[in-house]
């Protein structure tokens, strides 16, 4: 699988988590596979997240490759304009995502649950420790009880 642009993206960030990613993923040949990206505690910054998020975009587009599992969680400066960054470009065939402790307020809660309305593949989403009200937290709830099996934490 062609994963040039993720891998450029997660090596101009010059941060430690995300060049062991993109070692990883450099060594992955599959084409037509899944694959996931799980960056933990990376100290994202929204310029990274951006540049991540569209290269997820253009791979996705290219039919390369599918992400199954996001992690960005612990990155506190993901905030609101990261998570409207986020909906805005990550594929909806997504199965699981990690946001927690990432400081998304309910602005970003609302460009999640607007994500979630056409992402029809979600089975889990973690968003714990963010900055929610308890109404925006009762509605990503409400959005993850429509669907099967899905787990919401």
């Amino acid at each position: 699988m062609n994963m040039e642009p993720l891998i450029s993206a997660l090596q101009a960030t010059n941060k430690p988590v995300c060049m062991k990613v993109s070692d990883a993923l450099s060594t992955q040949n599959q084409e037509g596979t899944s694959y996931d990206l799980h960056l933990r505690s990376a100290d994202l910054n929204l310029e990274n997240v951006t540049a991540i998020v569209k290269a997820i975009h253009a791979i996705d587009e290219s039919g390369n490759a599918k992400l199954r599992s996001l992690s960005m969680s612990y990155n506190g400066n993901i905030g609101d304009e990261g998570m409207t960054i986020l909906a805005k470009y990550l594929p909806h065939s997504v199965q699981e995502i990690g946001l927690v402790r990432c400081n998304i307020g309910d602005k970003g809660a609302q460009a999640l649950i607007s994500w979630m309305a056409d992402a029809n593949a979600l089975g889990m989403l973690c968003v714990e420790e963010n900055e929610f009200s308890s109404e925006m937290k009762i509605q990503i709830k409400q959005e993850g009880k429509g669907r099967r099996m899905m787990l919401v934490v």
